[in-house]
């Protein structure tokens, strides 16, 4: 449960009780009995309410550095993660907007990368892939082997200071950086391979090779929407 609704859950009862009071006591005096009960829940309001904002203070003062360097570590994360299956389907540094690269700016730098993924990269993983040779693949799995154990690394040093938004979008790009590849591995003596190359198999290998750069392209789009959605969660 995160602190928004510990709060509300804290809060709420309390406004209640405080509202019923109010009616009772226009309704039955009682010699200000729950005129007084409701003038002591307001204060209890009031107390939990900035106790509250001065915890969620203290905390933003204690840990607003280290979050901003927490957040560094995970953009660099995403720009090698990005940049390298961008290398990897044979993509050059050229289809970044030269204009942003030239004001070296790291926040723009990065958002023409996430720019980049949506945009450019996505829509053309399927047809990239066809074009890439056995060494092409062995480099992309060599990539995402590596991406993947980075990710595992950065829930293990950070999962204890993230927020739960964060921490699910993360441990989703993970997993989707582990499958990425599961067909690849499964079958990589069809990667890259010409049709007439193919070894034999009971299914047509030209249709399992099809299967394989299918689940394969599905796997890398995946590991792209991903990625910008722990973008988007990056403000903690």
């Amino acid at each position: 449960m995160d602190k928004k609704s510990l709060l509300l859950r804290l809060l709420l009862p309390l406004t209640i009780v405080f509202t019923v009071s109010i009616g009772l006591h226009h309704q039955f005096n009682f010699d200000g009995f729950f005129l007084n009960l409701a003038t002591e829940l307001i204060g209890i309001i009031i107390t939990v309410a900035y106790v509250e904002w001065i915890i969620r203070k203290h905390e933003q003062t204690k840990w607003g550095a280290t979050k901003q360097k927490i957040k560094e570590r995970f953009i660099v994360f995403l720009n090698g993660l990005i940049s390298g299956i961008r290398s990897n389907l044979g993509y050059q540094s050229d289809i970044y907007d030269e204009r942003i690269l030239d004001k070296g700016d790291p926040s723009l730098i990065h958002d023409e990368l996430i720019r980049v993924a949506q945009q450019v990269l996505e829509p053309t993983v399927l047809h990239k892939l066809e074009t890439l040779g056995p060494e092409e693949w062995k480099s992309m799995y060599r990539h995402m082997n590596l991406m993947h154990q980075v990710a595992k690394d950065l829930l293990v040093l950070f999962g204890s200071k993230l927020g739960p938004s964060l921490y699910e979008e993360l441990l989703d790009l993970e997993e989707a950086i582990r499958n990425s590849m599961t067909m690849y591995v499964t079958f990589p003596e069809f990667a890259g391979v010409s049709d007439d190359e193919l070894p034999e198999t009971r299914t047509p290998p030209q249709e399992l090779k099809r299967s394989i750069y299918k689940l394969t392209a599905e796997g890398i789009r995946t590991v792209l929407k991903q990625a910008c959605r722990v973008d988007e969660a990056l403000e903690f």
